[in-house]
């Protein structure tokens, strides 16, 4: 890959969804925080969704730009939807009390992934821009 503008775009696409995934994380945290298992698990829908686009379009990116780390990144993708998921089935159970210490390691993978992962995919791509 040698187009400068479409690595330009690819990063700052990723930072936009990052962003975004934070912002839904702590409406989840929120809603736990106010005891509101309605608001609670429409935000957790919504973040399942926006972190499934963003797998699947971050791992498309790292396919084009030929990344060598792909496969591991990808496995990390699926360990937290798999987190994801069970912090889902918790409150779909209503358990709303037991959440904060899943959710908490969830994030906390979350945040690991996007300073290690992420932020060897993003030195990748600045290689490439030279």
């Amino acid at each position: 890959m040698d187009d400068p503008e479409r690595i330009t775009e690819m990063l700052a696409a990723l930072e936009d969804d990052h962003e975004r995934l934070g912002e839904l994380g702590g409406r989840i945290l929120r809603a736990i925080g106010a005891n509101d298992v309605t608001m609670a698990a429409n935000a957790l829908i919504e973040l399942q969704r926006a972190q499934a686009a963003h797998f699947r379009f971050e791992e498309g990116l790292m396919e084009e730009a030929g990344f060598p780390g792909r496969g591991a990144h990808a496995e990390s993708h699926d360990r937290l939807v798999a987190a994801l998921d069970a912090i889902n089935a918790a409150l779909g159970l209503g358990r709303i009390s037991s959440l904060s210490q899943d959710l908490g390691d969830f994030i906390e993978e979350s945040l690991k992934h996007i300073s290690e992962l992420d932020e060897c995919f993003r030195g990748f791509l600045n290689d490439l821009l030279g």
